[in-house]
């Protein structure tokens, strides 16, 4: 499967990729007030550079991972 992904999805030379993400929330406070949040991003990848998957989903893993080797992150779970 992997070899057949990596033939019909690579980018060409000169390509670059798009990631777009819409988040909403829906928040209740300690005292019962409800109210909504969102929030949205699109970042095009760099044709000469990094692609945009992996600034924002490996950059950000690569960072939580050297705080938890670093014991800056100590407690588990979602913080």
């Amino acid at each position: 499967v992997c070899d057949v992904m990596m033939r019909k999805m690579s980018l060409a030379p000169g390509e670059s990729d798009l990631v777009i993400m819409r988040h909403e929330f829906a928040i209740t406070s300690s005292s019962g007030k409800e109210s909504r949040l969102s929030s949205s991003l699109v970042r095009y990848g760099d044709p000469k550079g990094h692609s945009a998957m992996s600034t924002l989903v490996g950059v950000p893993a690569a960072i939580a991972a050297k705080l938890v080797l670093d014991q800056h992150i100590i407690r588990r779970g979602i913080l």
